[in-house]
């Protein structure tokens, strides 16, 4: 992005965006992070997916079921460890 600023304004409107798409709000996401939890349905598999700001930078991160039965709680748990490591490697502008 050009700026600190256009970034987080991405990164917001992300969020929104994912909302309308029939993602829910994930709640246990760590400071500075946008992210949404998709719940599995026939032929969609359960999913979190997350956005934040470093510096003027963009970064996403999702994490989706192996296999259509996935549950959501083993993804969320995959996602928890991931989105910790992502973190450590590129902070995000809480």
């Amino acid at each position: 992005m050009k700026d600190k600023e256009s970034a987080k304004t991405a990164v917001d409107e992300l969020g929104k965006l994912q909302l309308r798409y029939a993602f829910t709000e994930y709640k246990d996401a760590p400071a500075g992070v946008v992210a949404g939890e998709l719940a599995p349905k026939p032929n969609v598999r359960a999913g979190v997916r997350a956005h934040y700001q470093h510096e003027n930078l963009v970064v996403r991160v999702e994490v989706r079921g192996q296999e259509p039965t996935t549950d959501l709680n083993t993804v969320r748990d995959s996602f928890n460890k991931i989105i910790k490591l992502q973190l450590e490697a590129l902070s995000a502008n809480a």
